[in-house]
């Protein structure tokens, strides 16, 4: 449960048609989960380790700084977050 809710609380969203991408970096390595539209239940896909993708990490990393940054632009957070998706699916 304390997992879920870590996930929850740092995991940066990712929204496609019916489910919601979760992307986060926990200590040394990247959780990906998702959640279904209108749902608060996340369910787990996959832990990555950081030395199994850097890159994904680093820009994991950056997604949720520019997340928590109260100044982002909107623009520099879709672009980070369309670099994941595109890191994570190679």
């Amino acid at each position: 449960m304390k997992k879920i809710l870590l996930i929850a609380v740092f995991a940066t969203i990712v929204a496609s048609a019916k489910s919601q991408t979760l992307y986060s970096v926990n200590g040394k390595e990247i959780v990906i989960s998702y959640s279904r539209e209108g749902s608060d239940k996340i369910i787990l896909i996959k832990k990555i380790k950081k030395q199994d993708n850097i890159l994904l990490y680093c820009f994991v990393e950056k997604l949720q700084n520019i997340a928590r940054d109260k100044s982002c632009k909107e623009e520099d957070f879709l672009e980070t977050e369309l670099e994941c998706e595109k890191i994570y699916m190679n």
